[in-house]
Order: C-alpha cells, then sequence, then structure tokens
C-alpha cells in the first residue's frame, strides 16, 4: 500500500514570512547576512550582552525567512527519498540536510531549529536539541544555545516572546517549565490554546550538545541524493550491455568426435 503524497503548506498570511530573504538560500548565506545586522546595531564582540543579541538577530531572521510547514524532497532533486517515501511514510522525504531545508520557504520545528543552530555552531556556539512530547501524542522541537556559564532557550517555530525572555536573560527550557506563568505569558501571542501548550511542553529530554538533531536521516538523505545523481549511469550501462547482447552472433555449435 502506498503511503499518502504530502502536499506543501500554503502560506497562511499570519506568520512574520519575508518572502525576500528566500535569496538566503545556503546556511552562509544566512550567517553572512546575520552578521552584517549585527554590524549595523554598531554592537561589538566585547559587548557584554553579544551572545544574547547575536542569537536574537539570528532568531528574528529565521522566523522571518520561513512560515511553518515541513519542507521534503521532490523528484528533481532527491528521487530517491521521494519513491523511499511513497512506499513507507512521506517523512523519509522530509529535508533535514541544512542547506537543502534553505532552499524551500516553509520548514517545520526541528527543520528551523536545525538551520538556526547550525548557524550558530558556525559561530562557535555550543548547541542542543530539546524534544517535547506530549500526553496527546503532540510533539515539538526547539534548542538551546551555551553562553555565560548556562543555556538559552530559542523556538524558532513557535514563537515565543522575545522581550519577555530577554526580561528574564533568556533562560533555559528548564526554568520556563518550573515557571508556568512564563510559559504562558511568552506564547499567548501566538498560541492561544493554554491546554494545548501545557500539554506539548509537558515532558522534554535533551539531546548532547552539538549533536545533529536527526543524524540518521542526515545521512539517509546524502546517499539517497549522490544515488538519485549516479544511478541513471547503471540504467544506461545495462541497456547499452542488452543491446549489445541482442545484436551479437549467436555462437556455432562444436561437435566432438562419436
Amino acid at each position: 500500500m502506498l503511503a499518502l503524497d504530502y502536499k506543501t503548506p500554503l502560506y497562511n498570511n499570519q506568520e512574520a514570512f519575508d518572502p525576500s530573504l528566500m535569496r538566503l538560500s545556503t546556511v552562509s548565506r544566512l550567517k553572512e547576512y546575520c552578521d552584517s545586522l549585527f554590524k549595523v546595531t554598531n554592537i561589538t564582540n566585547s559587548s557584554d550582552k553579544y551572545e544574547l543579541n547575536y542569537t536574537n538577530i539570528v532568531g528574528g531572521v529565521v522566523r522571518k525567512r520561513f512560515y511553518w510547514g515541513y519542507s521534503c524532497y521532490s523528484f528533481n532533486n532527491n528521487y530517491m527519498a521521494v519513491l523511499f517515501s511513497k512506499f513507507t511514510h512521506w517523512g523519509y522525504a522530509a529535508t533535514v540536510i541544512p542547506d537543502d531545508i534553505l532552499k524551500n520557504p516553509n520548514a517545520a520545528c526541528s527543520q528551523q531549529s536545525i538551520v538556526m543552530m547550525e548557524v550558530m555552531k558556525k559561530k562557535g556556539f555550543i548547541t542542543r536539541k530539546i524534544g517535547f512530547f506530549g500526553n496527546n501524542k503532540f510533539g515539538h522541537f526547539a534548542f538551546e544555545v551555551y553562553y555565560k556559564n548556562s543555556w538559552h532557550f530559542h523556538d524558532p517555530t513557535l514563537e515565543p516572546d522575545t522581550a519577555l525572555l530577554n526580561k528574564y536573560g533568556r533562560p533555559d527550557f528548564k526554568f520556563i517549565a518550573e515557571h508556568p506563568d512564563i510559559l504562558l505569558t511568552a506564547y499567548k501571542e501566538t498560541h492561544k490554546d493554554k491546554s494545548l501548550l501545557l500539554d506539548v511542553f509537558s515532558h522534554y529530554s535533551y539531546g548532547k550538545p552539538n549533536s545533529f538533531l536527526a543524524p540518521n536521516a542526515f545521512i539517509f538523505h546524502k546517499i539517497t541524493k549522490i544515488l538519485s545523481n549516479i544511478i541513471w549511469i547503471f540504467f544506461l550501462v545495462g541497456y547499452f550491455v542488452v543491446k549489445y547482447l541482442r545484436k551479437r552472433p549467436p555462437r556455432s555449435k562444436t561437435y566432438g568426435p562419436n
């Protein structure tokens, strides 16, 4: 039985999506753009708030760079992964390679976190993923950045109130979880359903520092992209081999002595 096809979500005209930022199509371009915004603010690297200000800039750009929704490969850029997903689950075609995610206007929570974490790692920051699993089977991904001897929570997809979190020094999620009033206030403008929020954030677990969010999927996509680019060669060689064998004259029979 074939898996259901995945359909790219349309922009809902509610998020702060800026189509002009589609030009930031690689992690390097995204980092360079964030660097330029940081320089415009005239904040030097020696500033006590350098880390906080830079991570806030990256978070703001990522919020505007994507609207929500999984970005997936197509037959044009990784048909092996797409074929596999059609016979299994569409999620196998969901992009996890950072530069490939940035080829799309939309990205899910894990994908936006992957992109932002990659920028932060290129700037020398330590990051770690956070997976959330609610009692009603709702899931979510975000991450934290380490600086000034502590971890700091970032959620580029659900978009909590930056000013509010900055008021508390951009704390780690453990602090936020222990203060549900801060959690609900931080998300009240983007997500009105309090019970759903509390459920989604009810259980969480951390990944290892600087580990990739989806390492197995990353390897799978690297391999299927290579196969998508070269497998036609094997079919071509096979075609000419078959063609040659068909044209080859039949071997004459030889008989030994009676």
